[in-house]
């Protein structure tokens, strides 16, 4: 007996250790975040120390003098995390910034610096969510205005002491001139809109630094139209006048030098106020462990004696983890919200249900370990920005779900998902890769005295659906409405399927018109849902549905076959050559066999690639990290004949050398450069240079949009070869295109013809 009561006792020592140390690991891991918080502070500030102290070599490059000496070194502290040769890159960027004499070398080389150093500290995601706009005007857009407007200078001088002037010299004034608008426009509307409100002495600075900034630039950008209208009408190199944005120069460099070390003061001030909270949350931390291992000595004693009901629960716990991230599942989550429901709790309580999005291009091109990594990644990021108390669950796929049981306030929760939102926009090293992600958010909060239940996570499922079919990164708060909307769109999608496999989804065609000849050579297929009855429902009354529904593919491959099937009818009662244009969504232009795909469809028809015009946004030109599949599809595309057509073209920045090496045939202007044309000779300035970088590249060009007769005289006056718009027609159906086709009641008679000359460029 006694044996058996010392045995007993050795177990009952075991389970009070085996149970202490779950807790003294608790309480050392709460603690140890903490402190990992206050460090990320520590190194933030770090990295702004060090991008603060280019300020003299950045004044003496772009000003010539600075009111302090340029330090030999960049002094780059010990805690900022940078590889060796991260620092040995950084320092040889110093070297050259405080050496070169060229401005826009000395810009290009501080901006350089500043970028490393701001992602290497994560200062977008240590700064406060008001002054989340501050960081990339610090390490990025105030150091990329001071290097396009001198480019732009360099440009204008460069071409004013020619003898005559060509259309390349018109062209590097025109492309430099539109990049520093964009740079200095976004800095511009980022000081008016978004900058922080608190009543602050930094604040009041800063916001009076982005007002001189606004006047100087605004004082620049008058002098830069100036300088871009002489250019494209000189012949000779002195009648290009680059004295007032020389005059406006140093103004409007020093403004955004004063604006970038505003803003710099501003975010100390703001990383210190942080630190001191987090000190504080240090010391509190540090308490509360004690008091928690004093409280856990007490307590074990008392579980022990429970241990076959804690080895149950222990065992049942197992069934609600998810062992990826080691969050709690979603079958955790229903059985916590069922637990909750038999409670009555006036406190109201919300719950975040997110996704995200492009995650299945994540698995596709990366591969789905690293796949793993950024659901890790993101478990992570989701738990340092949720409190304590806050519940953080994996509920399957890419979705994740936050659950607050006591909110201080309503909009806390909106508060939250908008810091998510940001935090997950900022670049993500995942192994060799940095990664962007975007997601949609959608949320739910009970009513008082209702209790919690399971309809909560209903609510907020709808909400999110709703949050997908509004586009990328979009939050939305449940309201009764969306389950009316939802239940409604339920019906769309059914009646939907019945219209796809009844024919019932149809391409309409608006005919593309020949600038010259006034001969319909072409027409663009859009997708219309034409009811039974003859009512007809436009792509944005279904497609989003469509999209929800998983119906995409269906409806694309539908307009496509159709489309070029009614274009080969048309190809025989047209005498001139006859182009079909079809819209291809980056979706299927991601898809390894698309190429494969969409020449056996061309073929199918009866069509050659050279007959059919593949539409893809400009936007696919950027380096986004999933854009390479669109482009390696697009040039074997080219390579097979197919006409690449870019749409929205001014829109989305591609470069001159994208526009090359994608073998793009045509390049269409868009809308919102068309509407007003012939009256705003602002417009017309940016519209000729457009239309002018396209042809001398041997581009063909499309002017889309085209409402009235005085735009589409301009137009074709100064180079479009291409006319679509409502001036001519809209969308129509098959027959009607057919019969317009067979009519050509835009087409010039041949006297007209014979006495109008052939449009070429026109060089002014």
């Amino acid at each position: 007996m006694q044996n058996g009561t010392l045995n007993i006792r050795r177990w009952l020592a075991a389970i009070v250790l085996l149970l202490l140390v779950p807790i003294l690991l608790f309480s050392t891991l709460w603690l140890r975040q903490t402190l990992s918080s206050l460090t990320t502070l520590d190194r933030s500030l770090g990295g702004l120390a060090a991008i603060s102290s280019l300020e003299p070599a950045l004044r003496q490059a772009a000003l010539g003098t600075s009111v302090m000496p340029v330090p030999q070194e960049l002094n780059l502290a010990t805690e900022i995390p940078l590889r060796p040769d991260l620092r040995a890159q950084i320092a040889d960027n110093y070297q050259s910034l405080i050496t070169v004499h060229a401005i826009s070398s000395a810009m290009t080389e501080a901006r350089t610096i500043a970028r490393l150093v701001g992602r290497a500290v994560d200062l977008s995601g240590a700064v406060s969510l008001d002054n989340g706009e501050l960081p990339d005007l610090v390490s990025d857009t105030l150091l990329t205005v001071i290097l396009e407007s001198s480019s732009m200078l360099l440009a204008g001088e460069r071409v004013a002491v020619k003898d005559e002037i060509n259309l390349w010299d018109r062209m590097a004034i025109t492309v430099q001139g539109g990049q520093f608008k964009v740079a200095a426009d976004q800095v511009a509307r980022i000081s008016k809109e978004f900058f922080p409100k608190k009543d602050m002495t930094s604040v009041h600075r800063l916001q009076d630094l982005a007002q001189r900034y606004r006047a100087a630039n605004g004082d620049y950008q008058k002098a830069g139209s100036q300088l871009l209208r002489s250019a494209l009408e000189a012949g000779r190199g002195h009648q290009v006048i680059v004295a007032p944005v020389r005059a406006e120069f140093l103004a409007l460099a020093r403004a955004s030098l004063d604006l970038w070390r505003g803003a710099i003061d501003h975010l100390q001030d703001d990383l210190q106020q942080s630190r001191a909270t987090k000190r504080l949350a240090v010391l509190t931390a540090s308490t509360s462990s004690a008091l928690v291992i004093v409280f856990a000595l007490g307590m074990a004693l008392f579980l022990s004696r429970k241990l076959e009901t804690k080895t149950a629960k222990e065992f049942n716990d197992i069934s609600l983890t998810d062992p990826l991230t080691g969050l709690l599942n979603r079958r955790g989550l229903m059985r916590m919200l069922l637990e909750l429901g038999s409670e009555k709790d006036d406190a109201t309580a919300g719950l975040l249900h997110l996704d995200l999005r492009r995650f299945r291009a994540i698995n596709t091109r990366h591969g789905e370990d690293i796949g793993d990594v950024v659901l890790r990644t993101v478990a992570q990021l989701l738990s340092e920005l949720t409190q304590d108390d806050d519940v953080v669950v994996r509920a399957g796929g890419a979705e994740f779900i936050i659950f607050r049981r006591h909110l201080t306030h309503p909009s806390a929760l909106e508060t939250l998902a908008e810091r998510i939102v940001q935090s997950l926009s900022n670049e993500h090293a995942i192994g060799s890769h940095s990664i962007q992600l975007d997601t949609c958010i959608g949320l739910s909060l009970s009513q008082k005295g209702s209790g919690i239940g399971e309809q909560l996570l209903t609510d907020a499922s709808l909400a999110l659906k709703d949050a997908k079919l509004k586009g990328a990164s979009n939050i939305c708060l449940f309201a009764p409405h969306i389950r009316l909307n939802f239940e409604r769109h339920n019906e769309i999608a059914k009646d939907l399927r019945k219209a796809l496999e009844q024919g019932h989804i149809v391409p309409w065609y608006q005919p593309q018109i020949c600038a010259r000849t006034g001969q319909i050579v072409g027409a663009e297929a859009l997708v219309r849902w034409v009811g039974a009855d003859g009512s007809v429902r436009p792509p944005a009354a279904f497609l989003p549905i469509a999209e929800e529904a998983g119906y995409m593919d269906a409806i694309d491959k539908v307009v496509r076959e159709v489309a070029m099937a009614k274009a080969a009818k048309l190809m025989k009662l047209s005498h001139i050559p006859f182009h079909i244009g079809l819209n291809v969504s980056a979706t299927v232009l991601s898809e390894p066999d698309c190429v494969k795909m969409l020449l056996e469809e061309t073929l199918a028809a009866g069509l050659k690639p050279q007959q059919v015009s593949i539409e893809i946004l400009e936007a696919v030109m950027l380096d986004a990290f999933d854009a390479k599949p669109i482009l390696d599809n697009v040039a074997a595309l080219a390579d097979l004949g197919f006409f690449i057509e870019l749409d929205d073209f001014g829109t989305g920045h591609a470069s001159i050398a994208s526009l090359r090496d994608l073998k793009v045939d045509r390049v269409k202007i868009d809308r919102s450069f068309v509407d007003g044309v012939d009256h705003d000779t602002e417009l017309q300035t940016f519209t000729r240079a457009l239309i002018q970088l396209a042809r001398s590249l041997g581009i063909s060009v499309l002017a889309e949009g085209i409402e009235t007769e005085a735009e589409r005289i301009w137009l074709t006056e100064n180079g479009c070869d291409i006319l679509q718009g409502y001036f001519f027609a809209k969308p129509l159906p098959r027959e009607e295109i057919t019969e317009m086709v067979t009519r050509q009641p835009f087409a010039l008679p041949a006297e007209d013809l014979a006495r109008r000359p052939s449009v070429e460029l026109r060089v002014l």
